[in-house]
């Protein structure tokens, strides 16, 4: 996991067909008609706030690099931001302005990628932030978007079955761990 600079993510996003706009989102660089998406309400608990930000990292494509993205329109209050640094910035305090966008190279280890980026699902589902993951490995515009406490899955026709998968998944199991998990 490294940080990148406002440069550096918009050459990686550019090589997927996403930039980073005015407000600092992650959006596709022409609109992708046969692209669909789900919005979902996440759960308010916090245990299963938890459970379902792992099946979110896990959605994700195993292959490539991830990328996180935190956009501008976040206003964490000192203590939110502490906790976001204390995740990313490893046990240490870091400058959450100054480090908005994090990659997952495809070398890392892939659990522990995922693991982080659970954690980081969670606390802008918690602190109802706004953020965006992107993988090198999914389909054209494919995404999946932390907004206001919701999430929002971006991809092609059999993704977004996927997702919804997924979702139903969750809902008739909210407690159960997705399989990535229980490989740790």
């Amino acid at each position: 996991m490294k940080f990148l600079d406002k440069k550096e993510t918009g050459f990686i996003l550019n090589k997927i067909g996403m930039k980073i706009d005015e407000w600092n989102r992650v959006i596709p660089l022409v609109c992708i008609k046969e692209n669909s998406r789900i919005v979902y309400q996440a759960p308010r608990d916090a245990l299963l706030m938890y459970c379902f930000s792992q099946h979110i990292a896990g959605w994700l494509p195993k292959d490539g690099w991830k990328l996180l993205h935190i956009d501008d329109v976040n206003i964490f209050a000192k203590d939110e931001e502490e906790f976001f640094s204390r995740l990313v910035g490893g046990g240490k305090s870091i400058v959450l302005n100054d480090c908005k966008t994090l990659i997952f190279e495809q070398q890392d280890n892939w659990i522990k990628s995922n693991l982080t980026i659970s954690y980081l699902v969670y606390a802008l589902i918690l602190f109802e932030g706004h953020g965006c993951i992107v993988s090198s490995a999914g389909s054209q515009g494919e995404m999946v978007c932390v907004q206001d406490g919701y999430l929002y899955f971006v991809s092609d026709k059999k993704r977004i079955f996927d997702a919804q998968s997924l979702i139903n998944s969750f809902e008739k199991e909210p407690r159960k761990s997705p399989e990535w998990i229980l490989l740790t």
